[in-house]
């Protein structure tokens, strides 16, 4: 027997996907639309459909806005994490922003919810949330360094902190100067 799955329409670069319960969810890179950062479910991970969108817009400047000759190409959401914590119930979403920052995103509802947004000013290039004794962290990786950072959101300003310092995890030269992409 053949399978046959369908071909979505889109450009879907730098996914990340989980799993909650029996559905799937994933999350992409918008690096200049908004809406942004699409959020698709799927039971079957063959069949995709979009349920909703972390953000309407993030910024409003004359790159989001498209005003005094500035345009939004390479200023959006890049290669964003998706991560579900069974502790607090919450969905999140990160994301770096060339000009804009990082972001993280929360909702308690990935299909229908509204997302909380927090900033901050850092970057945390292609990144990897994770959860670990009820601690945020972010993995984070360009320019041939990879490091980790706890992180802590203040939901009261919409902001993200950093806890301490980053420890690099490890380095790279030669070829691999580039290295990228830490999720």
């Amino acid at each position: 027997t053949r399978l046959s799955y369908p071909t979505m329409h889109a450009d879907i670069p730098d996914l990340d996907i989980i799993r909650v319960g029996e559905t799937y969810y994933m999350v992409s890179t918008t690096m200049n639309m908004c809406p942004g950062a699409p959020i698709m479910k799927s039971t079957d991970l063959g069949h995709w459909e979009i349920v909703n969108y972390v953000y309407e817009t993030f910024a409003d400047d004359d790159v989001t806005n498209l005003e005094n000759g500035r345009d939004m190409y390479a200023h959006g959401s890049w290669a964003a994490s998706l991560k579900y914590d069974e502790a607090t119930n919450l969905y999140y979403v990160a994301f770096n922003s060339n000009d804009h920052g990082f972001f993280i995103y929360t909702t308690d509802d990935i299909e229908n919810g509204t997302w909380t947004k927090h900033a901050c000013r850092n970057g945390f290039h292609d990144p990897a949330l994770f959860f670990e004794n009820g601690n945020l962290y972010v993995i984070s990786a360009a320019g041939g360094n990879c490091s980790i950072q706890q992180l802590s959101l203040d939901s009261e300003k919409g902001v993200v902190n950093t806890v301490g310092s980053s420890k690099r995890l490890f380095s790279a030269s030669g070829d691999w100067a580039l290295w990228e992409g830490a999720h």
